[in-house]
């Protein structure tokens, strides 16, 4: 399926550019929950706006300010 906010296929794995936070929803306002390392592997699996929800390698999910993630 694609996203229609990017047209790109939903779900697809991406890597961090930088060490990044990820947040409890799509917003700076939002709690950051964990910090993720640039050498991880993700998985987007929804979009809104800017914002990118990922699925970390453990399972867990947060969201991700696009400008942080390079799809792969």
């Amino acid at each position: 399926m694609a996203s229609p906010v990017t047209g790109l296929p939903l779900p697809r794995p991406a890597r961090p550019l930088a060490e990044a936070n990820l947040r409890q929803g799509p917003s700076p306002d939002h709690p950051v929950l964990e910090h993720m390392e640039q050498a991880g592997l993700v998985t987007v699996r929804a979009e809104c706006e800017v914002w990118r929800l990922v699925r970390t390698a453990d399972g867990r999910e947060a969201w991700a300010h696009s400008t942080t993630l390079r799809v792969r």
